[in-house]
Protein backbone atom coordinates (compact mmCIF):
# COMPACT_ATOMS: atom_id res chain seq x y z
CA UNK A 1 0.00 0.00 0.00
CA UNK A 2 1.31 3.45 -0.88
CA UNK A 3 1.97 6.02 1.77
CA UNK A 4 -0.43 8.95 1.63
CA UNK A 5 1.26 12.27 1.01
CA UNK A 6 0.03 15.70 1.91
CA UNK A 7 -0.72 16.32 -1.77
CA UNK A 8 -2.84 13.17 -1.98
CA UNK A 9 -4.67 14.08 1.22
CA UNK A 10 -5.35 17.59 -0.09
CA UNK A 11 -6.63 16.22 -3.38
CA UNK A 12 -8.88 13.69 -1.62
CA UNK A 13 -10.25 16.43 0.64
CA UNK A 14 -10.90 18.62 -2.41
CA UNK A 15 -12.80 15.78 -4.13
CA UNK A 16 -14.82 15.12 -0.97
CA UNK A 17 -15.70 18.82 -0.72
CA UNK A 18 -16.84 18.82 -4.36
CA UNK A 19 -19.02 15.76 -3.75
CA UNK A 20 -20.57 17.39 -0.67
CA UNK A 21 -21.30 20.57 -2.64
CA UNK A 22 -22.86 18.56 -5.46
CA UNK A 23 -25.03 16.54 -3.06
CA UNK A 24 -26.15 19.69 -1.26
CA UNK A 25 -27.11 21.31 -4.57
CA UNK A 26 -28.98 18.19 -5.71
CA UNK A 27 -30.99 18.15 -2.47
CA UNK A 28 -31.97 21.80 -2.98
CA UNK A 29 -33.26 21.03 -6.49
CA UNK A 30 -35.51 18.15 -5.45
CA UNK A 31 -39.20 18.82 -5.80
CA UNK A 32 -41.72 17.37 -3.36
CA UNK A 33 -45.34 16.63 -4.16
CA UNK A 34 -47.94 19.09 -3.05
CA UNK A 35 -49.48 18.30 0.36
CA UNK A 36 -52.93 18.31 -1.27
CA UNK A 37 -51.79 15.61 -3.73
CA UNK A 38 -50.50 13.45 -0.89
CA UNK A 39 -53.76 13.84 1.03
CA UNK A 40 -55.79 12.92 -2.06
CA UNK A 41 -53.76 9.73 -2.55
CA UNK A 42 -54.06 8.81 1.13
CA UNK A 43 -57.82 9.42 1.14
CA UNK A 44 -58.25 7.33 -2.00
CA UNK A 45 -56.26 4.47 -0.48
CA UNK A 46 -58.44 4.59 2.64
CA UNK A 47 -61.63 4.48 0.55
CA UNK A 48 -60.47 1.70 -1.77
CA UNK A 49 -61.78 -1.75 -0.99
CA UNK A 50 -60.56 -4.84 -2.83
CA UNK A 51 -62.25 -8.16 -2.07
CA UNK A 52 -61.54 -11.59 -3.43
CA UNK A 53 -64.41 -13.31 -5.18
CA UNK A 54 -64.72 -16.95 -6.17
CA UNK A 55 -66.60 -16.08 -9.37
CA UNK A 56 -64.69 -13.09 -10.81
CA UNK A 57 -61.32 -12.93 -9.01
CA UNK A 58 -61.20 -9.54 -7.32
CA UNK A 59 -63.84 -6.83 -6.86
CA UNK A 60 -62.64 -3.25 -6.45
CA UNK A 61 -64.91 -0.60 -4.87
CA UNK A 62 -64.31 3.00 -3.87
CA UNK A 63 -66.34 3.45 -0.68
CA UNK A 64 -67.14 7.16 -1.02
Amino acid sequence: MENSTHLNSSYIQHINDEIDRYNHQENKNQVSPNANSINNILNYSKALSIRKSKQVGFIENVLN
